[in-house]
């Protein structure tokens, strides 16, 4: 079964296919930001021990922003299990999320 019959609408799956892809990346790029930051952050700590121009402050928003970011897809892929589960698999939405997961999006085949 392909994915745009999932979905019913072979953009919507292409389009869910590449913001999935986008999360992947983000879940790969946020991590290897946030430990570069930290440590320019900690080497201005280093430079400047009273934190003037950076502090435990910044660093707590570092780390918080990245968690975040980080935890997003998967608040979203479970927001998306509880709907399908409550609406029995009924619920479009969910069928074709869960489907553009192995999709190809160039050719919008399943994999």
């Amino acid at each position: 079964m392909s994915l745009s019959s999932k979905c019913g609408d072979p953009v919507l799956a292409y389009i869910l296919s590449i913001v999935q892809n986008g999360m992947k990346l983000i879940q790969i790029i946020v991590p290897i930001v946030m430990i570069i930051m930290l440590a320019v952050g900690f080497f201005k700590m280093t430079m400047d021990p009273e934190g003037k121009s950076f502090g435990w402050k910044n660093i707590r928003v570092i780390i918080f922003s990245g968690a975040v970011i980080f935890f997003i897809p998967m608040v979203i892929n479970i927001t998306f299990d509880i709907i399908g589960k409550a609406f029995d698999v009924n619920f479009s939405i969910v069928n074709c999320w869960n489907a553009a997961k192995n999709a190809d999006v160039e050719s919008g085949l399943d994999k």
